[in-house]
């Protein structure tokens, strides 16, 4: 699979890694902390379901600063619609 199959593969599973870290990491200052936790199960759901190139993406550095970037960006959005009052789509 070409590294554009990779980069949608690797979405749902940061997304999930995001989520992950958020319930098992409370508290505030844990980013960086969360951070490396979410990139440590991507890793590890890529060692497990995945072959060849798939399972090394992130031992390529711009793949790797790619995942950090969407990382902040997905805890970014999740922070935005968290704060919004229940019901308010402004």
């Amino acid at each position: 699979m070409g590294w554009l199959g990779i980069g949608f593969k690797l979405v749902p599973m940061v997304i999930e890694g995001v989520r992950t870290a958020e319930k098992i990491l409370s508290g505030r200052n844990q980013g960086k902390r969360k951070e490396e936790t979410v990139i440590e199960l991507v890793r590890s759901m890529l060692h497990t379901g995945e072959e060849g190139r798939d399972r090394e993406a992130l031992n390529d550095p711009a793949t790797l600063g790619a995942i950090r970037g969407l990382i902040a960006a997905i805890v970014h959005l999740l922070n935005v619609v968290s704060s919004r009052p229940s019901g308010s789509p402004s």
